[in-house]
């Protein structure tokens, strides 16, 4: 998971957090883009950042749904979880501001 804000400099940009899932070998691999989260939005729903509540709630709420249904579909061989990390339900649940790539 990374997010559009989640930035420590160029080494380590949104683009830099991908690179462990592009690198790997193919096969229930996900990863999560989320439109403006940044690099605590995966363990708090409160940041820093004024006025961003509502939204970073909403952020802290999609990285949770997406965790649980991996963690879900893996550990418990949930088939439901499974079909949800391989559909379009949480980009469409979040009006597009989640991308999910899979491999």
């Amino acid at each position: 998971m990374t997010g559009s804000l989640d930035s420590l400099g160029p080494l380590a940009s949104p683009a830099w957090h991908k690179t462990p899932f592009e690198r790997s070998q193919p096969g229930d691999k996900y990863h999560l883009f989320i439109e403006g989260a940044n690099h605590v939005s995966f363990i708090t729903p409160r940041t820093a950042l004024p006025g961003r509540a509502e939204k970073d709630q909403a952020i802290f709420d999609y990285t949770n749904s997406a965790s649980l249904a991996f963690w879900d579909a893996y550990l418990k061989g949930d088939a439901r979880a499974k079909s949800y990390l391989q559909s379009r339900a949480l980009e469409k649940s979040s009006h597009g501001a989640v991308k999910i790539s899979r491999r």
